[in-house]
C-alpha cells in the first residue's frame, strides 16, 4: 500500500523581498494560513513566539499544544501538521536557512550546538512570561524594520542580530529543561549529530559514525553523553524510527520500498525494529495515523 507524498515547502528568498535566507515579522507577514496546509515540511528553521496560542500541532510523532507565552522551535524537514485557530493566535516569526547563518562564523556545528534544533528528548518549546514574550517582540520588531528598510550594513545587522537571539534562547532552554551546557571539550558530538541528519537514510552503524567522526566507538559514545545526555546507539535508533514514519506516511512508497530505501536487507528487518521501538507493528501505526487516533 502507498501513502500520502508530503509537500515540501521551500525557503524563497523572492518573496521575503531582499537577498537575505531569513524572513522574521508578525502573524501577517507569514503567507498564507498555516491550518490550511495538509500534512508539509519545510526546509529551513522555524521559530514561532506565540504572545497568544491555542489548538496544538502535529509535529513528527509529537503533539505540541500552543499556548500564551510559547515558543515552538521546528527543525528543517519535521513533519508539521497545525490544527489552530489563526484568528485566536497571536504571534511573531523568525524563519531563515542554515546556510544565512554559517555566512556569520566559521563554527559549520553552530545549529547542531543550538539544543532546541533537532531535538529528540525534550519538547520543542519553551514556556516564558508574558514581560519576557515582550521583550523578545521588540526584538524581533527591530530586526523586521531592518529587513524591511535595509541599508548599507543590514545584512550583516541582522546576521548578528539572529545570531544574538539563538545563543539567547539556547541558554533559556538549557536552563528550562536542565541540560547539559558546558563547554564542549571537541566537536565530535556535534559532528555526529550533523553526520546523523545527513546519512540516516545511509543505516550506518556506531562504528561507521565513529571512524566517519575521526574517534574511537567509546570516545563517540562518552562525548554524545556528555553533550546530549544520550548514547550514539539510542540517538541512531530514534532518528531511524522517525525517518521510518515519515516515509511510511509521506513519501508515497510501500513498506518494501520504504525498508529499502532505507538499507534494510529485507522489509521484515525493518518491521522489526519498527515494532521493538515503538510496540506497534507498521499496519497498527498507519492505521491509527489514518484513523486520525495517533499523531
Amino acid at each position: 500500500q502507498r501513502y500520502l507524498i508530503m509537500k515540501l515547502i521551500e525557503f524563497s528568498k523572492t518573496e521575503c523581498g531582499v537577498d537575505f535566507l531569513m524572513k522574521v515579522g508578525p502573524k501577517k507577514d507569514l503567507k498564507g494560513n498555516i491550518s490550511d496546509v495538509a500534512p508539509f515540511k519545510s526546509d529551513f528553521f522555524e521559530i514561532f513566539f506565540f504572545r497568544k496560542g491555542n489548538g496544538r500541532i502535529l509535529l513528527g510523532d509529537r503533539t505540541i499544544p500552543i499556548h500564551d507565552n510559547t515558543i515552538l522551535f521546528i527543525s528543517p524537514f519535521q513533519r508539521q501538521k497545525w490544527e489552530v485557530d489563526e484568528d485566536a493566535l497571536d504571534f511573531k516569526f523568525v524563519i531563515f536557512q542554515e546556510e544565512f547563518i554559517n555566512n556569520l562564523i566559521s563554527d559549520k556545528y553552530f545549529v547542531y550546538r543550538l539544543l532546541y534544533c533537532y531535538q529528540t528528548a525534550c519538547p520543542p518549546l519553551l514556556e516564558i512570561a508574558a514581560d519576557e514574550m515582550c521583550r523578545y517582540a521588540d526584538y524581533i520588531d527591530e530586526m523586521a524594520y531592518e529587513q524591511v528598510h535595509p541599508v548599507a550594513d543590514s545584512y550583516h545587522m541582522l546576521l548578528s542580530s539572529l545570531y544574538s537571539l539563538l545563543i539567547k534562547l539556547n541558554r533559556a532552554y538549557a536552563k528550562e529543561y536542565a541540560l547539559p551546557f558546558g563547554a564542549p571539550k571537541n566537536n565530535y558530538a556535534y559532528k555526529f549529530k550533523q553526520l546523523l541528519e545527513k546519512h540516516i537514510a545511509d543505516n550506518l552503524t556506531v562504528n561507521d559514525y565513529a571512524e566517519m567522526t575521526g574517534v574511537s566507538r567509546i570516545c563517540l559514545n562518552k562525548t554524545v553523553k556528555e553533550q546530549f545526555g544520550t548514547t550514539v546507539s539510542d540517538m541512531i535508533r530514534y532518528r531511524m524510527t522517525e525517518e521510518i514514519k515519515s516515509r511510511l506516511l509521506f513519501s508515497g512508497l510501500s513498506v518494501k520500498e520504504v525498508a529499502f530505501s532505507l538499507h534494510f536487507s529485507e522489509p521484515n528487518h525493518m518491521m522489526r525494529f519498527f515494532k521493538s521501538q515503538t510496540g506497534q507493528t507498521v499496519c497498527e501505526f498507519v492505521s491509527g495515523y489514518q484513523n486520525g487516533s495517533i499523531p
